[in-house]
């Protein structure tokens, strides 16, 4: 995990987040962490786990828990493609 110390991690890490306001208004990314009182997201692609995007709560939907969030609770590396595979997965198609 890039950049990713345990401190940063919380309960939600790894769980879906729904972009509700912004220039990127209605995409969808991973929790990867949170830092300084805002979220830190990634889609694996334009945001990756070495710049992820920061957010603060009131601008993103919480979703729901994904295969990601028992590897980012173990502590388990996570790459970009398990990032982009899980959204994918999660049949949220993004467009570029």
């Amino acid at each position: 995990m890039i950049g990713m110390k345990p401190e940063d991690r919380n309960d939600r890490t790894g769980r879906l987040a729904f972009s509700l306001a912004g220039h990127d208004k209605g995409k969808v990314y991973i929790i990867v962490g949170e830092e300084n009182g805002r979220y830190l997201l990634s889609d694996g692609r334009y945001k990756p786990l070495s710049a992820p995007k920061k957010k603060k709560a009131k601008h993103f939907q919480i979703g729901p828990e994904t295969d990601l969030t028992e590897l980012f609770g173990n502590g388990e590396t996570v790459r970009d493609e398990d990032i982009r595979r899980t959204i994918k997965k999660a049949s949220f198609i993004q467009e570029d």
